[in-house]
């Protein structure tokens, strides 16, 4: 019988041929509960989160939470993880010009080209983490809902970050047969097609297979050639198997595979910037280059070199199992398991022109395993964590490039390769917990001691051809493969080097709810991100020298509070103090001159503010309005390389990437066309301030204001079983840019996708 109804939902929905579909939970989300109930907002903070391992109410965890469904996500077209800052005010993400995805919450972030760099906000799928940022790009397949948790993490997630954390929870197997299908049509010929099947194969095992698939939109045109880029061929595919032999005991294993061949994107040329004399000199045997214009204010246009095959080859294998045992109605024991092997292979013109200043490559390896085991206890008024974690992942990196109008008559055709290769192996315990003081005052605290130790090794390499040049310049005979790092000695080799680290994390605070729908809360919490080393071409071991951890004490107070029936209001103030926060800065090089490094600024701070009203008042109209403001300065007598490589005092600026406002209207209006039929309307409005890209706060690296406009319209029955969306995003086509790069001696920008409108048509059975 069972079998016979999974073949009547897929041959129902036509998956038979598109089972290559994922599809976004079909959760009623907070508005919809609202719609139904008139002008009342009682039903916005009822969204259930696991922020503290447990599930509770958005409203009643005392910190700063974006949560939003899956259905939404869907409808503001968040399909990647690099899309949520569209849901998020605070949450800037941007690539870099080697297209890392780069996340910056209230101005905490790690801004580095490396494929396998550690980041300030880390992501993670049902509580299992991901290492790095780009490990975790089909993070967002078939998602129930997704929590953004806002400042220091460390005392319960099992990576310690700076920033933040972003938990997906991925929708679950169900009890009863269940499948969705949604088919998006869109501008620049792009398609997309997701969906699910979900049912029970036996009384006690339930199963969920979810994939997606993206296709074409190349929006990129070639200025010269009039050739299109930008096409996306993304798939992936998750099976989920959730098995209950037992009241007291029950096993979910996630299966997740995903593949990216989608063109690289192309950078926006703006202007050559000799880094040092030599440079000068060589560039004076260009003046094509030299005298280029910059790219026009046009997101499509830009330029790379004809013939380049520049593609990405990203491959994802990844495997998660929970256990969880009912030891006693008041005590849990749960264990977390999980390995991930991602594979990087991208080639990229980086720097948007058909001159071969640079076309590099990256090929990253990736493999990680990590094992948590965690004790959850709870008696009268108080709910305890103790548990401890384990994680343990290699990574391997090897770039470089072609650059032969670069360096003319001095490197001949070829750059220097670099291949670098770490292992880290990390293990941390934590006991956190909440008592209640009273019915209305409760106590929280939290503690975290983690030791880590990374090893690394890697040099710059003598690429086919170089074999004279590098002979000569460094007195040593020098092949193909060979190593030209100096060491201390002054002879090149390998460098080798270990960095231990430990530190110790916690959280405290107190939350004092006065009635069902209110809360106020004041935090304090100390968080670290750990140190490590530069992935990056260098003749001299001294560029491999490791930044030191990060760590910021953080103080925050919010309150989460119900005004009125229609009016409900979430505010919080922060301060973050860092102690030497990690940035990408330079140093200067004999050879290359001013290349990128990490570096530490050894005191800044960040003060911010941010609230969100929501409003219903109308019944069927529903209003929320974010914003986020902050101020980050550098303290202290800080001097380092600015953006092009002049040495600079840079105490008292900004921080990079860190705008001073990002905000967000967001209106829908709901009504009855007929006594089965609903349809709806609605815009979203995202703005964000200027920032910069790098430090000196320098014009050519100033990332501008922008403002963008998405409208969507819709129409389909109460029960949901289909549903229609015509929608635009950036309909007036705002020409802006997410990052500012400068790789060599050219500088360029990352625009942003121009105006795209679609349909998209949900099927659920």
């Amino acid at each position: 019988m069972i079998v016979s109804r999974w073949m009547r939902c897929a041959l129902g929905l036509g998956l038979t041929t598109t089972c290559s579909a994922i599809a976004h939970a079909a959760v009623v989300s907070p508005a919809s509960a609202e719609q139904q109930a008139g002008n009342d907002v009682s039903t916005y903070g009822d969204i259930v989160v696991t922020a503290n391992k447990r599930s509770e109410r958005v409203n009643d965890v005392g910190m700063s939470i974006t949560a939003v469904t899956g259905l939404e996500l869907a409808r503001q077209g968040v399909k990647n993880p690099e899309d949520l800052g569209k849901i998020s005010p605070g949450l800037v993400i941007t690539r870099t010009g080697y297209n890392v995805p780069v996340y910056t919450l209230r101005g905490v972030g790690f801004y580095d080209n490396s494929v396998t760099s550690v980041p300030a906000v880390s992501v993670y799928v049902d509580q299992v983490p991901f290492p790095y940022s780009i490990t975790a790009q089909f993070a967002a397949l078939d998602v129930e809902r997704v929590e953004v948790l806002k400042g220091p993490q460390g005392t319960l997630y099992g990576i310690n970050s700076t920033g933040g954390a972003v938990n997906f929870i991925a929708a679950k197997p169900t009890s009863d047969l269940a499948a969705g299908l949604n088919l998006t049509a869109a501008r620049f010929g792009a398609v997309d097609v997701d969906g699910y099947v979900s049912g029970p194969l036996s009384s006690n095992l339930r199963v969920r297979l979810a994939a997606s698939t993206e296709q074409g939109g190349a929006w990129q045109t070639s200025i010269t050639r009039g050739e299109k880029n930008g096409a996306r061929d993304r798939s992936a595919a998750r099976l989920l198997l959730d098995w209950t032999p037992a009241p007291d005991f029950s096993a979910l294993l996630s299966l997740t595979y995903g593949k990216d061949n989608s063109d690289s994107i192309m950078p926006q040329f703006q202007q050559v910037t000799p880094l040092n004399p030599t440079h000068a000199i060589l560039l004076a045997n260009r003046p094509a280059m030299v005298n280029l214009a910059p790219t026009a204010d046009n997101a499509r246009l830009t330029d790379w070199n004809p013939g380049g095959n520049f593609q990405v080859d990203n491959k994802d294998r990844h495997a998660a199992l929970t256990l969880s045992y009912d030891i006693s109605d008041h005590l849990k024991l749960k264990s977390l398991t999980s390995y991930q092997d991602f594979r990087s292979n991208s080639t990229i013109d980086v720097d948007g022109t058909t001159f071969t200043d640079l076309n590099a490559f990256v090929l990253g390896h990736v493999k990680a395993f990590y094992q948590e085991l965690a004790l959850y206890g709870q008696y009268d008024r108080l709910n305890w964590i103790i548990g401890g974690n384990y994680m343990w992942d290699s990574t391997d990196q090897k770039n470089g490039g072609p650059a032969n109008d670069s360096f003319p008559g001095v490197l001949g055709s070829t750059s220097t390769t670099t291949q670098i290769g770490q292992r880290t192996e990390t293990k941390a315990v934590f006991v956190s917990g909440d008592y209640k003081l009273t019915d209305q005052l409760t106590a929280q605290a939290g503690i975290r001691y983690t030791d880590s130790t990374k090893k690394f090794r890697g040099c710059s390499l003598v690429d086919p051809g170089l074999e004279a040049f590098w002979s000569a310049r460094l007195g040593v005979a020098r092949s193909a493969g060979d190593c030209i790092t100096l060491g201390a000695n002054g002879l090149p080799d390998i460098v080798i080097s270990e960095l231990s680290q430990d530190n110790i994390a916690w959280r405290a605070g107190l939350n004092w709810k006065f009635d069902r729908d209110s809360l106020v809360y004041a935090n304090v919490s100390h968080g670290y991100k750990s140190g490590g080393f530069p992935l990056l071409s260098g003749t001299r071991s001294l560029q491999y020298t490791p930044v030191t951890q990060e760590d910021v004490l953080a103080y925050e107070v919010g309150a989460k509070i119900r005004l009125s029936p229609a009016v409900r209001l979430n505010a919080a103030l922060f301060r973050y103090d860092y102690t030497d926060k990690q940035v990408r800065g330079r140093i200067i090089d004999p050879t290359f001159g001013a290349l990128g490094a990490l570096i530490n600024v050894p005191k800044s701070r960040i003060n911010g503010v941010e609230a969100q009203m929501v409003l219903a008042p109308l019944a069927g109209l529903d209003v929320s309005l974010d914003g986020t403001y902050l101020d980050s300065k550098i303290k202290g007598n800080f001097s380092n390389y600015d953006f092009l490589g002049s040495f600079q005092l840079l105490s008292g600026e900004a921080l990079p990437f860190t705008p001073k406002f990002t905000g967000a209207a967001n209106v829908k209006y709901t009504f009855a066309v007929s006594d089965k039929l609903n349809a709806e309307a609605g815009f979203v409005v995202n703005h964000q301030s200027s920032s910069n890209a790098g430090l000196g706060d320098l014009a050519i690296a100033r990332i501008k204001p922008r403002t963008t406009l998405d409208l969507s319209a819709g129409i389909g029955p109460a029960d949901d079983k289909w549903h229609l969306t015509i929608w635009g995003r950036n309909v007036t086509n705002e020409y802006y840019w997410t990052g500012v790069s400068m790789v060599i001696d050219i500088v360029t920008r990352n625009a942003a996708m121009p105006a795209t409108y679609g349909a998209t048509l949900s099927l659920r059975y």
